[in-house]
């Protein structure tokens, strides 16, 4: 799909769950630093690449047309994702676009403003990372609540934080900021019935955009 397309179903509630970089490396098992290698994370990563998704929700790659846009963070990659990555894909799905996290500006700003307006958000995210709530970005939300989870390893708490997430009701929406966590957590919580977006440095980007873009040539 293309980054509109993406977001336009986030508009009619699906969730999403991205793959990067980071993602790629953990699902063949590698250390990111921040998240140890893990196997069990490992099989979930890849299981999800290759696997139908629960109804309303969108597992998004990254576009292999665009990767000259991302050359600095895939160049060193290239070859392995290329060759360990492409065969877990199923060839017969649409997935949706991981970059639109990077592509936030003026002319889109609604359109990711609008998945969260009047709703009620649960934010899971690493206290002291680098999540901040924008309130340009969220100042029409209803209500907000927050899951604090570790900066390092999250997967290792991930039976607790899935637990604390079905606390809340199906009119929560979660924002998920917390690496390759992110992306199975999404994805469970898909198959629980929540619309659960595994939006990561969307703020990071929102942050650069705004000083350009927002306030000014």
């Amino acid at each position: 799909m293309t980054i509109g397309e993406t977001l336009a179903l986030l508009n009619k509630g699906y969730g999403i769950s991205r793959y990067g970089d980071g993602e790629y490396l953990a699902a063949k098992g590698k250390n990111l630093g921040f998240q140890p290698g893990d196997s069990s994370l490992a099989r979930r990563l890849s299981e999800i690449l290759g696997a139908n998704p629960p109804v309303r929700h969108i597992v998004a790659i990254t576009p292999w047309r665009n990767l000259v846009l991302y050359k600095e963070a895939w160049l060193a990659i290239r070859d392995f994702v290329f060759g360990e990555i492409l065969p877990l894909l199923d060839r017969n799905r649409l997935y949706g676009d991981a970059g639109l996290t990077y592509h936030i500006n003026q002319y889109n700003l609604g359109d990711f403003k609008s998945i969260w307006n009047d709703k009620k958000v649960v934010f899971v995210v690493g206290r002291g990372g680098n999540f901040s709530k924008e309130s340009k970005l969220f100042d029409n939300i209803a209500a907000e609540d927050f899951i604090y989870i570790p900066s390092r390893d999250a997967w290792g708490e991930y039976d607790k934080i899935l637990a604390q997430c079905k606390k809340f009701g199906k009119d929560w929406i979660f924002y998920i900021a917390a690496g390759p966590t992110a992306t199975v957590l999404a994805y469970d919580l898909a198959k629980l019935g929540y619309q659960a977006l595994d939006l990561g440095h969307l703020t990071n980007s929102f942050k650069v955009y705004s000083g350009k873009s927002f306030n000014g040539p």
